[in-house]
C-alpha cells in the first residue's frame, strides 16, 4: 500500500504546472501546519520558504520529538528536495496556547501557484488543552480556537485574497469550515474550497442553519474506513471515504492513508464499525445533557492535570505512576460529581451493549 511518502516520490519532481493541484497535495498542505514552526519562527510575518523554514528549525535545534508524528520529519526533508514543493512560501505563522481559556490555535498561510493562497489549520497536538477544547465541542456553539481561526481568516492581507483554500486535518478541518462560514463576506467571496480531512463536525443549530448550508457545497470531506474523529457531532456535507492500513482511530493518522498517483484510494462507505461506533456515540451524547457533558469533560482533565504532566507523551514517561495519580483524583471526587461520572459511565455503556449485545 502506499502513502503520502511514495506520493512525493512519485510526484515530487512535477511542479504544479506540469501535474494539477489536488486532494493529496491539499492534505500535505494541512499537515505544514502541524510542523512546529514557533519554535523557529520569531517574526509571524516573514515569508519562508520550506528549505529556509527547515534550516531555521536545525538552527534553533528543533528535535523530532518535537513533531507531532514521526513521519512529519521525514515528509518535511522530501518537500524540501522536492521540485514541487520546495519554491512554495509561508507566512503569517501563529501558534496560542491559553490553559486559561482552554485554546490551542495554530495556522500557516501558503502561497501557492496561479494567485491561490492556501489557509492551513493545526489539528489537535497531544497536549491535554488541546483534547479539553476538542471535547469542549460537544456542548458549547464555539470554542475560542474557532473564533482565532475566525480572526486569522479575516486578517488576510489584500494583496492574498485573490483565490483562498481552507483545510486542516482533524480539529484543523472542524476550524476551516468554521472560519469559511464566519468571516467577512470580502474573504467569503474569494473562498474557492474548503478542505476537510477526518475533521469532527458541529452541533445541530450550527448544520441546519441557512449560513452552513450555503457554503457546504464547497466542502470536501475526506475520512478513514473506520472513520471515528471525522463522524462525531453532525457532519451534513457529503464525504469520500479513503482506505487505510491501520485499524479504529489510528485510521485518523494521514500517513496511513492509501494513495495512488495523483488521488486517493476510495472505497465505498465506511465500513460497520465505523457505523456502530457513530450510532453508539450518538446514542450516549443524546442521553447526556450538555451541563453534564461539562462537567464530566471538566472532571476528566482536571484529573489528568494532577499528574503534572501537560500532554499525552509526558504521561506516557510517569507509565503506571501516572494512571494511579488519576485514579486516585477520580476516587476522591465529591458526591456530585461521582453522580455525574456514575450516570455518564453507565448512560455509555447502556448505548455499548444496546448496539453490541
Amino acid at each position: 500500500m502506499h502513502t503520502i511518502l511514495d506520493y512525493m516520490k512519485w510526484r515530487g519532481d512535477l511542479t504544479f504546472e506540469e501535474r494539477h493541484f489536488n486532494a493529496v497535495d491539499c492534505l500535505i498542505c494541512s499537515i505544514i501546519s502541524y510542523f512546529p514552526f514557533e519554535k523557529a519562527v520569531k517574526d509571524p510575518d516573514v515569508v519562508l520558504t520550506l528549505e529556509q523554514l527547515y534550516h531555521k528549525m536545525i538552527e534553533n535545534n528543533v528535535r523530532e520529538k518535537d513533531f507531532l508524528m514521526f513521519n512529519d520529519v521525514e515528509l518535511l526533508k522530501q518537500l524540501v528536495k522536492s521540485k514541487r514543493y520546495q519554491e512554495l512560501k509561508l507566512t503569517r505563522f501563529v501558534s496560542v496556547t491559553n490553559l486559561d481559556k482552554e485554546k490551542q490555535f495554530a495556522a500557516v498561510t501558503i502561497l501557492l501557484p496561479n494567485h491561490y493562497v492556501y489557509v492551513s489549520y493545526r489539528g489537535t497536538d497531544d497536549s491535554f488543552v488541546g483534547w479539553k477544547e476538542d471535547f469542549n465541542m460537544t456542548y458549547l456553539d464555539v470554542v475560542p480556537a474557532q473564533q482565532s481561526a475566525v480572526q486569522y481568516l479575516n486578517e488576510l492581507k489584500a494583496k492574498f485574497m485573490t483565490k483562498i483554500l481552507v483545510g486542516g486535518h482533524s480539529k484543523g478541518g472542524n476550524l476551516a469550515i468554521y472560519a469559511a462560514l464566519h468571516c467577512q463576506n470580502k474573504i467569503k467571496s474569494r473562498i474557492k474550497h474548503i478542505f476537510n480531512y477526518d475533521g469532527p463536525g458541529f452541533l445541530k443549530d450550527i448544520t441546519e442553519s441557512p449560513e452552513y448550508q450555503r457554503i457546504a457545497p464547497m466542502i470536501s470531506t475526506y475520512v478513514p474506513q473506520t472513520s471515528i474523529i471525522g463522524r462525531l457531532l453532525n457532519c451534513n456535507e457529503e464525504y469520500k471515504v479513503v482506505k487505510s492500513n491501520q485499524k479504529l482511530v489510528w485510521q485518523h493518522d494521514y500517513f496511513s492513508w492509501e494513495v495512488d498517483v495523483d488521488d486517493f484510494v476510495y472505497d465505498d462507505e465506511v465500513d460497520p464499525t465505523s457505523n456502530l461506533l457513530d450510532n453508539i456515540i450518538s446514542e450516549w451524547l443524546g442521553t447526556v445533557t450538555l451541563e453534564e457533558r461539562e462537567q464530566f469533560i471538566d472532571i476528566i482533565y482536571r484529573s489528568l492535570l494532577t499528574t503534572n504532566a501537560s500532554n499525552f507523551k509526558e504521561l506516557d514517561l510517569k507509565g503506571i505512576k501516572g494512571i494511579k495519580q488519576v485514579l486516585k483524583m477520580l476516587e476522591h471526587l465529591n458526591k456530585e460529581d461521582k453522580k455525574v461520572v456514575n450516570k455518564v459511565a453507565w448512560m455509555f455503556f447502556k448505548a455499548l451493549k444496546q448496539h453490541i449485545f
